[in-house]
């Protein structure tokens, strides 16, 4: 069974992250935006991590408990789900054997409602 999405947003704060061996700390994640398009920066204890490029992207809350990207290519018509360390998630979690989701595909009309419920919110 596929992990379903809520929560779509641009910034996110974890306070419990796991930092590596048994320290835990504050994560941030959060998306950038510029000419060339839009990113994800994951920040723990100094300089960010970021992810590639896509034309959108939102952070969401997984029903696994976990924090995912969800990347949006409009040149190709695909939304990609990343884990939270910017791997492209596992089967368990996307329900077929491929992190990404193409226009003609049942599952990528819901995805991209979240990337429209994240831009509805921000206008708030």
């Amino acid at each position: 069974m596929a992990v379903t999405f809520s929560n779509p947003r641009n910034r996110a704060e974890i306070n419990d992250y796991p930092l590596g061996g048994n320290k835990r700390g504050k994560c941030v994640f959060e998306v950038e935006t510029n000419k060339k398009g839009e990113r994800c920066l994951r920040t723990t204890t100094g300089k960010p991590k970021v992810d590639t490029y896509a034309t959108s992207v939102i952070i969401v809350d997984g029903s696994d408990g976990q924090t995912y990207i969800l990347k949006y290519d409009n040149l190709y018509g695909s939304i990609t789900i990343a884990r939270h360390d910017f791997k492209n998630a596992s089967e368990e979690v996307t329900g077929k054997n491929s992190a990404t989701f193409w226009r003609t595909e049942e599952r990528f009309t819901e995805l991209f409602l979240l990337f429209a419920s994240a831009i509805a919110e921000e206008e708030k």
